[in-house]
């Protein structure tokens, strides 16, 4: 396993994030996914708002998984923010129209003109702190998206967790374990490192992905032993093989 950082980073970026946005690879399999549903589980009860973004198709059995109907099928559109200095010229009004397949924005000042110079423009796609991008070799697989949003991507802390060994390291935080049979795996050993627990819903998550990830493959060499179980009296998972 490379982990090119620290835990007590990672552990600090997660407590100072509000938002956070979970990007399922578009080539990943269902275990990236469950993997993020499991994310979400652990990060909610800290107060974290949660979104997923996975362009995959959904199985009506992960769809069945606790938070699994709030995974968003498209990527957000980008939104193009218009600004301006204010501070000497007050609005009195805005509207706008369509006209000959236009799109028409009309700000009116109080009194006098506003300055067309003055005017400046941005993109913004998606409100996070923190990034975690799950079974993606590059951010370049989100094609469009990444290209349009690159500064975005840049400006954000990105955790990426993958199980392949050409994996391209992108983010602030590599958790790259080609050792391992899948994602699920990889977030189970490493919660505890973080001091986070497996809720109930996080473990029902992080079962049904490890038990796919056993049966897929017939048979799975676990890095180490892994105990869960759906029945848990606190907030500790116990999962069993």
């Amino acid at each position: 396993m490379r982990i090119q950082s620290d835990t007590q980073q990672l552990t600090s970026l997660i407590e100072n994030a509000e938002d956070i946005v979970i990007f399922v690879g578009p080539f990943a399999n269902a275990d990236a996914s469950v993997s993020a549903l499991a994310l979400r589980a652990v990060f909610e009860p800290l107060k974290k708002r949660v979104q997923i973004y996975y362009l995959g198709n959904l199985s009506e059995e992960l769809l069945s998984l606790p938070g699994g109907n709030e995974i968003k099928n498209s990527l957000p559109p980008t939104e193009l923010v218009i600004s301006f200095d204010i501070s000497e010229k007050s609005i009195d009004r805005v509207r706008y129209f369509v006209e000959d397949a236009l799109f028409k924005l009309v700000i009116r000042p109080v009194e006098g003109s506003l300055d067309p110079g003055a005017i400046k423009y941005s993109k913004k796609s998606f409100k996070a702190d923190l990034l975690f991008v799950l079974g993606a070799k590059r951010l370049a697989d989100f094609g469009d998206f990444y290209n349009q949003n690159s500064l975005d991507f840049m400006k954000i802390p990105i955790v990426n967790i993958d199980n392949r060994a050409d994996n391209e390291q992108f983010g602030q935080i590599n958790i790259v374990d080609e050792h391992a049979a899948g994602i699920c795996e990889i977030i189970f050993t490493n919660l505890g490192a973080l001091k986070l627990r497996p809720n109930r819903e996080a473990a029902e998550c992080l079962l049904f992905g490890l038990e796919m990830l056993k049966s897929g493959s017939g048979k799975v060499a676990f890095e180490k032993p892994l105990m869960i179980s759906k029945d848990l009296q606190d907030e500790t998972a116990v999962v069993k093989f």
